[in-house]
């Protein structure tokens, strides 16, 4: 069907090793064949390929054929995590809500102003799928013609007290290292940062107390001062 035009293959970084093999031969030859079949088919198609991973390092790990590496890379294009361009996050956004409101037939049109601030500072590990997943989880519950704060993922929820113009008074404080971990694969290293100042704020920089209170050892609260440059304050 792809003969003559394009073939995406997404997260080719996956791809097994077998099927590696048989996409380059498929690559160097133009031809392969059908599962089941028992002619060659010949095809001529430009391949676009993605992937979230690093090919470079799996070829060192050897996960990934580096003669298919060579033959896909022609023309490479890296693309940032979503949160790095966080200014594309409005569009998308609104793209992905005329989408989901035609697929569940909603009369959704737009975000209230609040839960765009919000979208576009959450930190989105799971990249546009997952601001895609969240608007579509919106609209999907919705009834009116704006998206108020009140249909936002339940993931998103707690992690968000107040939006301003300083991003930190959308953190919240943690009662534990664990928690924090959990919040920190949304928000990132700044709400890492901003909660164990906080904390050490709390206990009046006495790294011992912070530490127990938090369920950590002092030593792995040490080293996340040292990470972020933190400095226990002169008495």
């Amino acid at each position: 069907l792809a003969d003559g035009g394009t073939l995406f293959l997404d997260e080719i970084g996956d791809m097994s090793p077998s099927l590696q093999a048989k996409l380059l031969t498929a690559i160097e030859t133009g031809r392969f064949m059908r599962i089941g079949g028992t002619e060659e088919i010949h095809t001529d198609v430009r391949i676009i390929s993605a992937t979230n991973k690093n090919l470079e390092r799996e070829i060192e790990k050897g996960n990934f054929r580096e003669d298919l590496y060579y033959r896909i890379s022609t023309v490479r294009i890296n693309l940032p995590p979503l949160r790095e361009r966080r200014e594309d996050i409005p569009a998308l956004a609104a793209h992905f809500l005329n989408i989901a409101a035609e697929k569940f037939k909603k009369p959704a049109k737009g975000f209230a102003p609040d839960v765009l601030s919000i979208l576009k500072n959450y930190h989105w590990s799971g990249n546009i799928r997952q601001l895609k997943n969240a608007v579509e989880e919106m609209v999907l519950f919705s009834q009116g013609e704006i998206i108020g704060a009140d249909l936002l993922p339940e993931y998103i929820k707690p992690l968000v007290q107040n939006i301003g113009e300083d991003k930190t008074e959308q953190f919240r404080l943690v009662q534990s290292y664990d928690e924090m971990k959990k919040v920190k694969q949304h928000l990132g290293s700044e709400y890492e940062r901003w909660m164990i100042e906080k904390l050490l704020e709390q206990h009046n920089f006495n790294v011992t107390r912070a530490a127990k209170a938090f369920g950590i050892h002092r030593t792995r609260l040490h080293q996340l001062m040292t990470k972020y440059g933190i400095q226990r304050e002169k008495k």
